[in-house]
C-alpha cells in the first residue's frame, strides 16, 4: 500500500491531484482513459464510500490526474482505502476493452489538520 492522503471531515472545494506511474516510475499515458477515484470503507466486507471521474491533466502522457472533492465525499473521520480505475469508458458503462487500477492507498479523514510544528 502506497502512502495516503490526509483531508477535514467534511471538508470539499477542492482537488486531490495524483500522478500515475508505471511500475519502472515513468508517468503512465491517460491517453483516451478516463480515470476515476473508488473510496471504500476498510471493514472486513469493504464498501464504496464513493466514486467520481478524475479530470486528466494535459498532456495526458504526463499521466496527472485531479478528482474535485465535492460536499459528501468525506462525511465521517477514519482511515479509507482508495484507488484509481483507468477505463476506456465513462464508469459505469460496459463493454470495457481497458480496466487498469492503481496500488490501494489511504486517505486518512480527520477532525482538523494536525499543527505543524
Amino acid at each position: 500500500m502506497v502512502a495516503g492522503l490526509i483531508v477535514k471531515v467534511t471538508n470539499f472545494g477542492f482537488s486531490l491531484t495524483f500522478t500515475i506511474q508505471n511500475a519502472d516510475g515513468t508517468p503512465f499515458d491517460l491517453t483516451n482513459l478516463y480515470p476515476t477515484l473508488y473510496v471504500y470503507t476498510q471493514e472486513q466486507e469493504p464498501t464504496l464510500l464513493f466514486y467520481g471521474a478524475c479530470i486528466t491533466s494535459l498532456p495526458a502522457t504526463a499521466g496527472i490526474c485531479t478528482y474535485p472533492v465535492i460536499e459528501g465525499n468525506f462525511p465521517t473521520t477514519g482511515t479509507f482505502a482508495a484507488e484509481i480505475e483507468m477505463t476506456d469508458t465513462v464508469p459505469p458503462l460496459a463493454p470495457i476493452a481497458t480496466e487498469i487500477t492503481t496500488e490501494t492507498f489511504t486517505i486518512n479523514v480527520i477532525i482538523r489538520h494536525p499543527a505543524i510544528p
